[in-house]
């Protein structure tokens, strides 16, 4: 007996889905950790959170034992607020596909495993990135020039990489003052040539062309639709002190509360609170006084604090380690990242692939949290997963998910810019 959609549909609900979440959350360090302590909160369209920020008070010293007591007191709450983020993935197979199910289910069955890996390796991509992101405020990267052609080759600008470009991937590209270039949105990366390099295809020909490369001169690169829309990431949540995160402005003194401390090297190894310019191997004794910060003043637990680097910034903490005679553990592994691991002053460093160079997140993980709207899944609102693409001979499948990621305690983390990387 054939297949039909409706039995495509239900291998994708209950055989495809669970592998493809699997596979998406492979390096997430931070879903891993807030699924298993259960450190996930069911929201709606909108969130406010309140939370015990210090005891009561109601406490004194007697002057004498005939005085007065004390008035009594209140714990104090804070409050914060957001609004959960909502990103898609799609599956599209053609009617040439469709028509396998009644003579290769083998085949077909082959097609739709290729289109889930795909979209699954895309979503996986995209979430490490965020992880480590500022919620889309910083550009993936800035064009310096683009040739009149199809494709066209994209040459980025100083301080640009394509590290966080893939092909396949649609992007945005905006002005400095992020309007969005005609006809510059949700064009597809053709292919990477070099760190500097990439080639997209322009959706419009001629004189329009024309126009839309040379608008591209200085263009900044978002992916589509993540300019101030992307999921919170460490930098947006843990790496800056002055931004306005979950409603709450850090930039002013009755933010203050809710700031993290972040640290630039300085040329000596210390810590200072201003970038001096460079990258500087930072001195073990400014970083133990940092941890040192965080678990006695600011009561992070030790034990619930993890390093994020990547890998040259990760070496580094090791190097530095090494020079000043610390005992050097052998790596291991811990639960719920993939990969050995080695430590920095007994705090494990995960190397991310999509961390940012020179940096080094401090976070203490109990007070991450996530807040869900949707889980992952497929969209059938309408009773029917396919849908039919008008003027395409294909049916389409879209993966939704809305959530955001906050941190209840971002004073007990820290951030450090400017390490030198040791590759």
């Amino acid at each position: 007996m054939a297949l039909t959609l409706n039995d495509v549909t239900a291998i994708l609900k209950d055989k495809y889905l669970p592998v493809m979440e699997k596979h998406i959350n492979t390096e997430d360090f931070l879903s891993k950790w807030v699924d298993k302590h259960k450190q996930t909160e069911t929201v709606g369209n909108s969130f406010v959170k309140s939370f015990k920020y210090g005891h009561s008070e109601g406490t004194g010293m007697l002057t004498d034992l005939t005085g007065r007591l004390s008035d009594p007191g209140r714990a104090m709450y804070k409050t914060f607020k957001g609004t959960p983020k909502w990103r898609d993935g799609v599956i599209k197979i053609y009617e040439t596909i469709v028509n396998l199910m009644n003579t290769d289910e083998k085949a077909f069955i082959d097609e739709i495993t290729s289109e889930t890996e795909g979209v699954s390796d895309a979503m996986k991509c995209e979430k490490e990135r965020m992880n480590f992101g500022d919620g889309g405020i910083t550009p993936l990267a800035v064009v310096s020039s683009a040739t009149d052609d199809t494709p066209s080759l994209i040459t980025l600008a100083d301080g640009s990489t394509t590290k966080y470009l893939r092909p396949g991937m649609p992007v945005d590209f905006m002005t400095t003052e992020h309007a969005l270039i005609t006809n510059g949105s949700g064009l597809i990366i053709q292919d990477i040539v070099s760190d500097t390099e990439f080639t997209f295809i322009p959706t419009v020909d001629s004189t329009d062309r024309t126009t839309l490369v040379t608008a591209l001169a200085g263009a900044l690169i978002y992916h589509k639709g993540g300019y101030e829309n992307e999921f919170y990431g460490l930098k947006a949540l843990v790496g800056l002190k002055d931004n306005t995160i979950l409603g709450v402005d850090r930039s002013k003194t009755e933010g203050a509360w809710f700031r993290p401390t972040v640290k630039y090297v300085q040329a000596d190894g210390k810590l200072g609170d201003t970038s001096v310019g460079a990258n500087h191997e930072p001195s073990m004794v400014a970083l133990m006084g940092l941890v040192n910060k965080l678990t006695t003043q600011q009561k992070a637990k030790k034990n619930n604090l993890v390093i994020f680097a990547d890998g040259g910034t990760a070496t580094q903490l090791v190097s530095s380690k090494i020079n000043g005679n610390e005992y050097i553990e052998p790596t291991k592994k811990i639960d719920l990242w993939p990969y050995n691991i080695v430590t920095f002053n007994g705090i494990p460093i995960l190397s991310g692939n999509y961390s940012p160079d020179n940096t080094a997140f401090f976070v203490e993980m109990s007070g991450l949290v996530q807040f869900l709207a949707k889980k992952l899944g497929f969209s059938d609102m309408d009773g029917n997963m396919w849908k039919w693409v008008a003027g395409y001979a294909a049916y389409t499948a879209y993966l939704l998910e809305a959530y955001e990621l906050g941190h209840y305690k971002p004073w007990q983390c820290a951030t450090v810019y400017d390490i030198a990387s040791a590759y």
